[in-house]
């Protein structure tokens, strides 16, 4: 079973087993929360991550961007053989 999540001021206030004590802003983990009401639906949503974390997704989305255009002219080349 998963623990949730600690809040941003929880993680500062954790024991630092001889780390500073403090996260410097580019630690500091960004939030978002969201909550969509349509009639009696109700969707609500919540989401934390770091400057490193936005790296690594965006260094994914360019990975996976550039093994497309590969894939796509191997497609249409194999099309036009058939």
């Amino acid at each position: 079973m998963t623990q949730p999540m600690p809040e941003p001021q929880d993680l500062a206030a954790a024991p630092s087993h001889g780390k500073r004590d403090t996260l410097t802003p580019a630690e500091h983990p960004a939030r978002a929360r969201i909550r969509l009401v349509w009639g009696r639906a109700t969707m609500e949503a919540e989401a934390q991550i770091t400057p490193a974390g936005l790296l690594a997704i965006g260094g994914m989305v360019g990975a996976i961007l550039l093994a497309v255009a590969p894939i796509v002219r191997a497609a249409g080349e194999a099309r036009r053989r058939s």
